[in-house]
C-alpha cells in the first residue's frame, strides 16, 4: 500500500510539471523560441543613411522595458535592456522608483532590475556600437527623487546625451539626423516636465494630452488599449495615426500593445502578437508608412524587429550597398 501510494504521488508530480512546462511554453509569444540575435541587429543603424531624420526613420521599441522578472500581472519584458539592444531595439520606456535608498525600475510595483544596470548596460552598447542611437523615455518616476535619476544618468552616460541646440526642443528634434545622434542617448521626460532643467531634457506628451514645447507624441487611451486585438488595430491604430498627423510634429511612438486586465501579459500578447506583426507588415505598402516612426511592442524579439525594421526598406531610407545586406539580417525572422 505504501509503495502504491508513493508511486501515485510520483505520477501526480510528473504530470503536473508536465503540465506546468506545457502551460509556461503555450505562453509564450510566437518567435521567441529561436531568439538568438545575429550581430547585424547590433549594428542595423550603420547601414541607414547619414542624412536620415530620427523622426523619419522606423525603430523598434519597447514597452515598460525594465519589468523582466516581474509578476505576471506586470512583467512585460523577459529581456534585460542590453538583450533587447542586441537584438534591434533603440527606443525604451524608462520608468524607475526611488525606494530605500535605491533606484529600480517599475511598473506599479518595484522590480528587481536596478536602474544603475540599465544605464550601464546603454553605455557598453553605444561604447561597442558607436552607429547607433538609443532613446530613453522616462514617462513615469516614482519616489520623489528626480534630481538623483537625472544625476546618476549623467554620471553614467555623461559623453553621451545629445544637449538641445536652440530655443525649440520641438524644432531642434525634428531636424535631428542619424547621423548627428549616432553613439548618443535622446532623453524624453514625462511626468514632472516642471523639471526640465538639464540641457538634455526633452517633454514629451502625456498619453493624449499634447504639452506645450512637446517633442514626442505617444498616444495612449486606456479604453482603446483594453478593447479586443482585432479592434485595436482595424479602429484605433488609425485614430492614433490620425492625432499624430494634427499635431504638431516630432517623434511619434505608435504604441503597439494592449492592457490586458483578465489574463496575464504574456498570454494576452500570445494571442496579439501574430495580429500586431501582420498590421506592421501590411504598413509596408500602406499610405500610413509616412507617419511612422517607432512602433512599441510587448515581450521583444528579433521577430518584432524585424517586421518594424523592414520598414525602413519600404521607405528607401538604407544605404543602396548596404539593402542586400539588410535584408539578408531580416531574413533569419521573418518572409521578405
Amino acid at each position: 500500500m505504501k509503495k502504491f501510494r508513493i508511486l501515485f504521488i510520483s505520477i501526480i508530480i510528473v504530470l503536473s510539471v508536465s503540465l506546468l512546462i506545457f502551460a509556461a511554453c503555450d505562453n509564450v509569444p510566437e518567435g521567441t523560441v529561436s531568439d538568438e540575435p545575429v550581430a547585424e541587429l547590433s549594428s542595423w543603424m550603420s547601414m541607414i543613411e547619414d542624412d536620415t531624420l530620427l523622426t523619419e526613420l522606423v525603430i523598434p521599441g519597447s514597452h515598460d522595458s525594465g519589468t523582466k522578472g516581474m509578476n505576471l500581472v506586470a512583467e512585460t519584458q523577459d529581456k534585460t535592456y542590453l538583450e533587447q539592444l542586441e537584438r534591434g531595439f533603440r527606443y525604451f520606456d524608462t520608468r524607475v522608483m526611488y525606494t530605500g535608498g535605491e533606484f529600480y525600475m517599475y511598473h506599479s510595483v518595484k522590480g528587481e532590475m536596478k536602474y544603475s544596470q540599465v544605464l550601464e548596460d546603454v553605455k557598453a552598447f553605444l561604447d561597442e556600437n558607436p552607429t547607433e542611437t538609443v532613446i530613453l523615455d522616462f514617462q513615469w518616476t516614482e519616489g520623489g527623487n528626480d534630481k538623483g535619476i537625472f544625476d546618476m544618468l549623467e554620471e553614467k552616460l555623461s559623453d553621451k546625451l545629445i544637449n538641445v541646440e536652440g530655443e525649440s526642443a520641438l524644432e531642434f528634434v525634428k531636424a535631428l539626423t542619424l547621423g548627428e545622434a549616432r553613439g548618443k542617448c535622446l532623453i524624453f521626460v514625462g511626468q514632472n516636465e516642471s523639471n526640465l532643467d538639464r540641457p538634455y531634457q526633452i517633454a514629451r506628451d502625456k498619453d493624449s494630452e499634447e504639452r506645450e514645447g512637446s517633442a514626442l507624441r505617444s498616444y495612449y487611451n486606456v479604453s482603446y488599449n483594453r478593447s479586443s486585438s482585432q479592434k485595436y488595430i482595424e479602429k484605433y491604430i488609425p485614430e492614433y495615426i490620425e492625432m499624430f498627423k494634427n499635431s504638431k510634429g516630432g517623434m511619434f511612438v505608435l504604441q503597439g500593445q494592449l492592457t490586458y486586465m483578465l489574463t496575464s501579459i504574456r498570454d494576452g500578447e500570445a494571442k496579439h502578437d501574430p495580429n500586431m506583426n501582420a498590421y506592421v507588415k501590411g504598413l509596408y505598402e500602406s499610405n500610413d508608412l509616412q507617419y511612422i516612426n517607432i512602433i512599441m511592442r510587448d515581450f521583444v524579439n528579433c521577430e518584432k524587429a524585424s517586421y518594424i525594421l523592414n520598414l525602413n526598406v519600404a521607405k528607401k531610407l538604407v544605404k543602396a550597398a548596404d539593402v542586400e545586406a539588410y535584408k539578408s539580417m531580416l531574413k533569419n525572422y521573418i518572409e521578405l
